[in-house]
């Protein structure tokens, strides 16, 4: 309820600013700052109402796409039976995050590619594995393997180690050999497991 006012109070300084907003980027600092400010008190109050994620990620979008996935990112997301909900959130934070490419920077295990890893696993489990096909292509380009690796696992809901997903991770050529795949499995292991 809490969250409700703090999201109407964001609307009506939205309405004040009249066309403003219909310009996220028209918007000045000071002011998106302010509307940034109540939508992220509405998160706090109740996480898992989308709409002030949404608002808040269409005003930062263009002017700090880092900050509008990582306000994404905090969304509580079910990873055991996610909803439409949850896959929006989870696109949003995966394109965000693949966009331009500083992705290719990112070292292994960041915040970053857990985040994108997540977020991939929800948008699969949700639609399909087809949906996050172009994101899959990125990350192989910039060596993501391992981490591919386990968001197939999740997806597939099997052990990364499992012979049907080794089987396809030497297929897909993202790891090649016994000591390869242990190294992958280690590395998912230490790093910050998806479920």
């Amino acid at each position: 309820r809490i969250a409700g006012v703090r999201i109407g109070l964001a609307k009506i300084m939205a309405e004040r600013l009249g066309e403003v907003c219909a310009d996220p980027m028209a918007i000045n600092d000071e002011d998106r700052n302010a509307l940034v400010q109540m939508y992220e008190e509405a998160i706090a109050i109740d996480g898992r109402d989308i709409e002030p994620y949404y608002k808040v990620g269409e005003m930062l979008e263009l002017k700090d796409p880092q900050r509008a996935a990582q306000t994404y990112a905090k969304y509580p997301a079910n990873f055991e039976t996610p909803d439409q909900d949850d896959a929006f959130i989870a696109g949003e934070v995966v394109r965000l995050s693949l966009r331009g490419k500083d992705y290719l920077k990112w070292a292994k295990g960041g915040p970053e590619v857990l985040n994108v890893a997540k977020g991939l696993v929800v948008m699969a489990k949700v639609n399909s594995l087809e949906m996050i096909s172009s994101y899959v292509e990125k990350l192989e380009k910039a060596n993501q393997t391992a981490l591919l690796c386990e968001v197939y696992a999740a997806v597939n809901n099997r052990a990364i180690d499992d012979p049907e997903m080794t089987s396809y991770f030497h297929r897909k050529g993202w790891v090649t050999g016994a000591a390869a795949l242990r190294q992958a499995i280690e590395h998912a292991r230490l790093m910050h497991p998806l479920m």
